[in-house]
């Protein structure tokens, strides 16, 4: 037997917006501090692809798959914080369906 908690939108969007962005923020600061910096000198921060990986300790194609979903389509190969948070937000605050499209997409 699976027991899942329903997606509740209103009490979700209330911990997404005052807990889990903020603490995502951190998590993301921390990330760039240790990421190469970005080659066209942005003053934007930004992960790169091997500080990503390490992160996330998924195996092989699995993180290269959730890497690209990360990267939101930049030619860079860089991941922002707004992606970033998105993608993390969407792992951990949607719904059932939102993550099978998710995992789908990978």
């Amino acid at each position: 037997m699976l027991f899942l908690e329903d997606f509740d939108a209103e009490i979700d969007n209330q911990f997404v917006s005052k807990e889990l962005k903020p603490y995502l923020s951190g998590i993301f600061a921390d990330l760039a501090l240790r990421s190469t910096p970005a080659p066209n000198k942005s003053s934007v921060k930004s992960i790169d692809k091997v500080t990503f990986v390490e992160y996330v300790l998924l195996p092989g194609i699995v993180s290269d798959r959730f890497y690209a979903l990360a990267t939101d389509g930049r030619s860079d190969g860089r991941i922002t914080e707004d992606s970033f948070n998105n993608l993390m937000v969407q792992v951990f605050c949607s719904s059932l369906r939102s993550k099978m499209q998710l995992t789908f997409n990978m």
